[in-house]
């Protein structure tokens, strides 16, 4: 009898621990008041972005991406804080092979940039697969950081 009054306790605590990735809380400027972040995963996947590269729209909320020239992917999240400030994050894209070129020139296992967001916004981080050395089959990250602290993490597999 006290399996069936436990168990589902346990379920409860079990899917409340596989949740917390995604919604992180903590300080991150101190002053007069202290600036809380919390990431909040809005979806991922295959998608476009507009003309003017200001929007990402998913298209189909996947995870396992074809390995082809033009498929574009990422995620859409949002940064809710209890201040207005804008919150400096930064983006890395990890890859499977250090055979993409950076903007130097350099062979890199990663590509990483810095951007500053409004919070309480809508956000997104993508990646479109735009050459014959980026086609590169494996498990492909995106982490996103605030002050030097990991927010989240996403796994996309690419594959042929």
């Amino acid at each position: 009898m006290k399996r069936l009054l436990y168990s589902p306790i346990l379920v409860l605590l079990a899917a409340a621990s596989c949740n917390s990735g995604y919604d992180k809380k903590y300080v991150t400027k101190e002053g007069k008041e202290h600036q809380t972040i919390r990431f909040m995963e809005l979806g991922y996947g295959i998608g476009t972005t507009n003309s003017d590269n200001t929007d990402f729209k998913i298209k189909d909320p996947v995870d396992t991406i074809p390995l082809k020239l033009g498929t574009e992917f990422g995620i859409r999240y949002s940064l809710a804080s209890n201040l207005d400030e804008a919150v400096k994050i930064q983006t890395v894209w990890t890859f499977p092979d250090s055979t993409i070129d950076d903007s130097t020139g350099k062979k890199s296992p990663y590509l990483s940039y810095n951007s500053a967001y409004t919070p309480n916004l809508s956000i997104f981080a993508s990646y479109a697969l735009g050459s014959k050395k980026e086609l590169l089959p494996g498990k492909w990250f995106v982490s996103i950081y605030c002050e030097n602290k990991l927010l989240y993490r996403k796994v996309f597999f690419l594959k042929k």
